[in-house]
C-alpha cells in the first residue's frame, strides 16, 4: 500500500508539474527567467542579455535563426538547448544532464568545463562551428562534432565515461590530455602535444600533433588511417 501510495504522490506530482509548464518567449529584451522542469524559453530575434537564474534538468532554450542568446549570467546549466542561431559566453561550467544541440554558432571566450554526473550530451551538427577562446575539460559527458570545433587552449578528458565522436575537425591550439575515456576520431584532429595516460584512442582519420606524441601505461591506441607526429613519440601502452 505504502508502495502504491508513493507512485500515486509521484504520477500526481509529473501531472502537475506538466501542466503547469510556461512557455516563454522573447525577442532580445533584458528579462530574467528561472526555469524549471518542463518550461521553454524561446529566443525568437535580436539580442538576449537577461539573467537565467535557474536552468534544471527538464528546462529548454531554444534560439532561433537570428536571435543571439548572450545571457548576463547562467546559474548551474543543467537544461537544454537548441541552438540554430547564435550563443555567446564567458566562462561556461555545465552539470549534470545537460544537453547541447548546435547547428550554427557556440562562442565561448573563456574556458568550458563539463562537470561530473549523470551524463551530458553534445551535438555540434553538420553546419555548426564552436569556438572555445580557453580550455575545454570533459567528465561525465559525451561530445559529437560533425562539423568545426576550435578550442584555444588544451582539451582534456578525465574520466572513462568521457566519449568524444569525431566526424568533422577539432582543431587544438593547445595539447590534448587524456587521463581516461574514449577518443573516436574518424576524420582529422590537430593539436600541440597528444598525452594519453589512460583511456582508449581509436583513429580512423587522421591524428596530427604538432609536437610530442605519449602513449602512458594503461592507454590503448588503435589505428586504422593516418597518425603523423612531427616531433618524439613515445608509446608505454597498448598501440
Amino acid at each position: 500500500m505504502k508502495t502504491f501510495f508513493t507512485l500515486l504522490v509521484s504520477l500526481l506530482f509529473t501531472a502537475f508539474t506538466a501542466l503547469n509548464a510556461t512557455n516563454y518567449t522573447n525577442n532580445g529584451s533584458k528579462v530574467n527567467y528561472s526555469l524549471v522542469n518542463k518550461d521553454t524559453l524561446r529566443i525568437t530575434g535580436g539580442i538576449f542579455k537577461g539573467k537565467i537564474q535557474t536552468f534544471v534538468n527538464g528546462a529548454v532554450i531554444i534560439v532561433s535563426a537570428n536571435a543571439v542568446f548572450d545571457p548576463e549570467s547562467i546559474a548551474t546549466p543543467a537544461g537544454k538547448i537548441i541552438n540554430y542561431g547564435t550563443c555567446t559566453f564567458t566562462t561556461l561550467g555545465t552539470y549534470s544532464g545537460f544537453d547541447f544541440d548546435n547547428y550554427n554558432l557556440l562562442k565561448i571566450t573563456g574556458s568550458l568545463s563539463l562537470y561530473d554526473g549523470y551524463t551530458q550530451f553534445w551535438t555540434n551538427y553538420v553546419g555548426g562551428t564552436i569556438n572555445i577562446s580557453g580550455s575545454f575539460s570533459m567528465n561525465n559527458a559525451e561530445f559529437s562534432n560533425n562539423a568545426k570545433v576550435f578550442v584555444g587552449g588544451d582539451f582534456a578528458m578525465y574520466i572513462s565515461t568521457s566519449l568524444v565522436e569525431n566526424t568533422g575537425s577539432i582543431i587544438i591550439a593547445g595539447n590534448l590530455n587524456m587521463s581516461n575515456g574514449v577518443l573516436n576520431n574518424m576524420n582529422k584532429i590537430s593539436m600541440d602535444n597528444l598525452n594519453t595516460w589512460g583511456g582508449v584512442v581509436k583513429n580512423e582519420g587522421e591524428l596530427a600533433p604538432d609536437g610530442n606524441m605519449v602513449f602512458g601505461n594503461g592507454s590503448s591506441y588503435i589505428n586504422k588511417c593516418l597518425l603523423v607526429s612531427e616531433k618524439g613519440f613515445t608509446n608505454y601502452g597498448d598501440f
